[in-house]
C-alpha cells in the first residue's frame, strides 16, 4: 500500500498535543516560523488541514468529531497557519453549489455537524411510534446540550480567525456571504432540498453569525 504522508500527518494532528504521537506546541511554533522560507512546509500543513476537512465531511454528530474541532482550534492559534488555511483553494470556492458547501469548503464539514443529520436521528429516535416519551425527552436534552457546546466551539473558531488579520477576516466573511447568497432559494415556499444547504448546517451558520 502506498504511503500517504498527508493522511498520516492529519492523523497525528487529531491526537492530543500531549500524546506521544501528537503534534506538540514547539513543533507547530517551529513549523509556522518557517513558512516564509519554505513554501513546501506551508503546503504540507494546508494539505493536512484539507484532509481533516474531507474526513470530517463523512462524519456525523454521532462520531468522533470533537477531535477534529480540537485540532482546528489548536492550529489556528498560530497566526501563519491561520492565514495559510484561509488561503486554501477550498476555503471559499465560489464555484461550489449551495448543497455541497458543507462538504466541499474547508470549514463546511465543521458546520454540518448537527442533531439533524440522518445518522443521529436514526440513532436517537429509532421506532418513533413505540419509543418511551421519557427517553425522547432525555435524548432531546442530550442533543440540545451537545449542539450548544458544538456551536460555542464553532463560534470560538470563527472568532479566533477573524482576529488574526484584516485579510483573514475578509476571507471568513466572504465564506459566510457565499453561504447566505447561495441559499437564496431557501426563502421559497417549497424548497428543492437538492439545491440548498442542509437545515443543520444553516442553523449552525445562523447561530454563529448571531
Amino acid at each position: 500500500k502506498e504511503y500517504d504522508g498527508t493522511k498520516r500527518f492529519a492523523g497525528h494532528l487529531l491526537l492530543d498535543p500531549e500524546d506521544d504521537r501528537g503534534v506538540c506546541h514547539d513543533f507547530l511554533t517551529e513549523v509556522a516560523s518557517r513558512f516564509e522560507e519554505d513554501e513546501s512546509i506551508k503546503m504540507a500543513i494546508v494539505a493536512a488541514v484539507e484532509e481533516l476537512s474531507h474526513q470530517l465531511a463523512k462524519k456525523s454528530m454521532d462520531s468522533d468529531y470533537r477531535s477534529y474541532t480540537s485540532a482546528l482550534r489548536n492550529l489556528i492559534r498560530y497566526k501563519p497557519i491561520a492565514i495559510a488555511i484561509t488561503n486554501s483553494s477550498m476555503f471559499c470556492d465560489t464555484t461550489i453549489p449551495a448543497a455541497q458547501l458543507e462538504a466541499n469548503t474547508l470549514l463546511g464539514p465543521y458546520f454540518q455537524i448537527s442533531p439533524l443529520q440522518a445518522d443521529v436521528t436514526m440513532q436517537y429516535f429509532s421506532s418513533p411510534k413505540t419509543i418511551d416519551p421519557a427517553r425522547v425527552r432525555a435524548s432531546q436534552q442530550s442533543l440540545q446540550l451537545t449542539l450548544r457546546t458544538h456551536q460555542q466551539e464553532l463560534f470560538d473558531i470563527t472568532n479566533t480567525l477573524i482576529r488574526v488579520s484584516p485579510e483573514v477576516r475578509e476571507r471568513v466573511l466572504d465564506w459566510f456571504a457565499l453561504i447566505v447568497n447561495s441559499n437564496h432559494k431557501r426563502r421559497a415556499m417549497r424548497i428543492d432540498k437538492s439545491t440548498v444547504s442542509s437545515d443543520g448546517f444553516m442553523i449552525n451558520v445562523s447561530a454563529c453569525l448571531n
